[in-house]
């Protein structure tokens, strides 16, 4: 029978942390601060060096921190990192028992993400989906927003653990619903990013300077997002837009889902 108990805030849990990128590695230091034990584990040895100096444990694959841990947290670029690291050779699932809390903090594609889920669920351990938002600035202040896909009781159980990484924590719903709500945040940003990037590189070419249009919300009244025009502004001076993110990397890279299940439409 699966465990449900909640964790408490108070509790000091062994945390395994695989992924420590510009996110994952910033999550774990928050992890850190908040009394946890961390088992860590990442293919660029100088990410795992830097948590071990702070007191945490080097494993070697997923299976290692599996074994030592109950409690799993990924963060991983795209979908295969996290089917690897769950189902592949060494993975999680080698060690994989009911005890297992795991969540997948990876924007990846929502059906993968529900029939991975299935997968862990059947033989009885518990997995969230529960990407984010907030950027880097997010995950080094701890200020995060986590969309949380799973059953109620799951949700109220993770809570305690990712109120060490965030502020904001949405539930969406069942299984993979916290990726769905991921992916249409993506978009909606991507749109936004678009838009104004367009009015600012209009605006600089007829004249107005770029502060006028940053500093003075000329744009960015109309969505009320100051960062998102400083950032469209610098944009637009190095004409890096589209090179430099693969054609809107958020409106395709990190909409993480299979065309042949989703009609989709994006202009570009």
């Amino acid at each position: 029978m699966r465990r449900l108990c909640s964790l408490s805030s108070n509790d000091n849990l062994r945390v395994g942390v695989i992924g420590l990128g510009q996110m994952g590695g910033r999550m774990a230091d928050n992890l850190r601060k908040r009394g946890h034990k961390l088992v860590v584990c990442d293919p660029v040895a100088a990410n795992v060096d830097k948590q071990v100096q702070q007191g945490a444990t080097a494993a070697a694959n997923a299976r290692e921190v599996a074994e030592q841990c109950d409690t799993i947290i990924t963060m991983l670029p795209p979908t295969n990192a996290v089917e690897s690291v769950y189902l592949g050779k060494d993975g999680v699932h080698e060690a994989l028992r009911s005890e297992h809390l795991l969540l997948d903090s990876s924007t990846i594609d929502p059906i993968f993400t529900k029939k991975l889920s299935a997968e862990l669920h059947e033989r009885g351990a518990t997995f969230v989906d529960a990407p984010v938002s907030g950027g880097v600035a997010g995950a080094q202040n701890g200020t995060l927003t986590f969309m949380v896909g799973g059953e109620p009781e799951e949700f109220k159980r993770v809570k305690p653990l990712l109120s060490a990484m965030g502020k904001n924590l949405v539930y969406c719903g069942g299984s993979s619903t916290g990726q769905v709500a991921k992916l249409c945040n993506n978009l909606a940003a991507a749109i936004q990013l678009t838009s104004i990037a367009e009015a600012t590189n209009l605006g600089v070419a007829l004249g107005i300077d770029l502060k006028v249009l940053a500093e003075y919300g000329v744009v960015a009244d109309t969505v009320c997002v100051y960062w998102i025009v400083t950032v469209c502004c610098f944009v637009a001076v190095f004409r890096v837009m589209n090179s430099s993110t693969s054609q809107c990397w958020s409106s395709t890279t990190y909409v993480a889902i299979s065309t042949t299940n989703v009609i989709l439409v994006i202009l570009t």
